[in-house]
């Protein structure tokens, strides 16, 4: 097996865009009715059975089956605080902020100028029943981990405040505007971005720790090792607060307006002003899946607790998908292919990725093919150190007798480059000295061995690696 080392050139022009890559669908979608109101949280339930979503016209959070979207339950809020004495006859719930308590029994909703704790299951307020005044227009409330104390801040107000949940009382504050805000909930550090551009980290007593060029949204990881922000342009950058230093960019052109990191960091979905949400691999930076046709603004994203979906809210939507990414959907296209007269042998593109080398893609234009091609759109981005090519019919009764790929020409979104292959019966491997990123890549026939009685240039088998790993996907037609 020949191992050649391949260095790779940047591409004049990106590939067309006029073949589609496989989409992925929802588990379901929802359609609100929300009138002249907006409501931006998405909560899933502590068991991930269930999907929560305040509905401000009807001073209830209403409740969706997490799996099918079938209806389960509306929670009177208002209905709840007037009970308790605590609301008046012009109080409205907001859609603006909604935390599940780390003991998943109570949530923390805005109504008024004021977050109460509701006790679904009971029908009562919990807790120290409210705490406030807190801004009119909220970038958030979370809880911390311990689940004692809730952090606001917004817009309206200028002002992020710590709250202790338990007796009410005000901890700290910081009197500055408040564009966007998270919370680390087992450190209790909050990062913050005011009206300078600036990402801002203090601890809960609102101690400053650092601060850097940045803007929102802004998101922490499940562990706090990772803070995402956007970059002074549109790239979302991972900082560590550890090492006080920028450790991986996810680069596009497009605006993010909202961030969630999966629950075990692995994944960072970011939704993009284009009205779709791109996800994310966090270590090698890879842009895993689109999910895309959302009508209007995306406002929250939630993953399930245990991460197998994402929710995504939009202003007059809420729709779940599934989340797990691992094995990779792709189409796979030919600029012409070869057909059995008899019907008995497929020689489509897809044949190069069945794993079978025996089975071949084959064109099917008159002469030695040159200039044919055949092109794989993945679902999301993948990254990829070594391609392996069976670069002919990789059967020795046929091998002899048909064309052989001498040069592959190679295009990707980003790197063209060309695989020599030598006139023998083997695998061919080529590694790169840069990583390979792309979701779209294009092999062309550059130059073939003659076959000794027909001139079909065949490919057997393509396969991707990374890190010594076959990479995986499936096809779909």
């Amino acid at each position: 097996m020949n191992k050649i080392l391949i260095t790779c050139m940047l591409a004049g022009a990106v590939l067309s865009a006029a073949a589609q890559a496989p989409t992925l669908e929802p588990l379901f979608r929802v359609d609100m009715d929300m009138g002249s109101w907006t409501s931006a949280a998405l909560v899933f339930t502590a068991d991930g059975n269930a999907i929560m979503r305040p509905e401000p016209e009807r001073g209830v959070i209403r409740y969706w089956d997490a799996w099918n979207g079938e209806r389960v339950k509306d929670v009177a809020v208002l209905a709840i605080i007037g009970s308790a004495g605590l609301g008046g006859p012009a109080t409205t719930l907001s859609g603006d902020a909604l935390a599940l308590h780390p003991d998943g029994n109570v949530i923390a909703v805005r109504v008024g100028d004021s977050v109460f704790f509701i006790d679904p299951e009971r029908g009562s307020t919990a807790l120290c029943g409210s705490v406030g005044p807190v801004s009119d227009i909220l970038e958030g409330a979370f809880f911390n981990a311990a689940g004692n104390i809730l952090v606001t801040g917004g817009h309206s107000g200028r002002t992020l405040k710590v709250w202790d949940v338990n007796g009410g009382s005000l901890l700290a504050k910081i009197d500055k505007g408040i564009n966007y805000l998270a919370l680390q909930p087992e450190s209790g550090r909050i990062a913050y971005v005011g009206w300078d551009d600036t990402v801002r980290i203090v601890d809960t007593w609102a101690t400053p720790i650092a601060s850097f060029e940045g803007n929102g949204p802004l998101a922490f990881s499940p562990d706090g090792k990772l803070l995402a922000f956007r970059t002074p342009g549109s790239g979302i950058q991972l900082y560590s607060p550890d090492i006080g230093q920028v450790v991986q960019t996810l680069k596009w052109v497009l605006i993010p307006r909202r961030l969630a990191f999966s629950p075990d960091g692995g994944q960072l979905a970011i939704a993009y002003d284009d009205q779709n949400v791109r996800v994310w691999d966090v270590e090698t930076g890879a842009y895993l899946q689109t999910l895309q046709e959302f009508e209007d603004g995306i406002v929250s994203l939630a993953y399930s607790p245990d991460g197998s979906r994402l929710g995504v809210a939009t202003w007059q939507q809420v729709s779940v998908w599934p989340a797990d990414f691992s094995v990779k959907r792709a189409t796979v296209q030919s600029s012409s292919r070869q057909y059995s007269s008899t019907g008995e042998f497929d020689y489509g593109p897809k044949m190069a990725f069945d794993g079978d080398r025996k089975t071949t893609w084959c064109e099917g234009v008159v002469g030695d093919g040159i200039g044919e091609t055949m092109t794989v759109l993945l679902s999301g981005e993948i990254v990829v150190d070594e391609i392996r090519v069976m670069p002919g019919y990789f059967d020795a009764r046929y091998w002899a007798d048909n064309n052989r790929i001498k040069r592959l020409s190679v295009r990707t979104e980003r790197q063209t480059f060309d695989l020599p292959c030598p006139n023998e019966m083997s695998i061919q491997r080529f590694a790169f000295q840069e990583p390979l990123h792309f979701e779209r890549i294009t092999f062309e026939i550059a130059e073939v061995y003659r076959g000794d009685k027909w001139q079909d240039t065949c490919l057997s088998e393509m396969q991707f690696y990374h890190r010594g790993e076959r990479i995986e996907f499936q096809i779909v037609e």
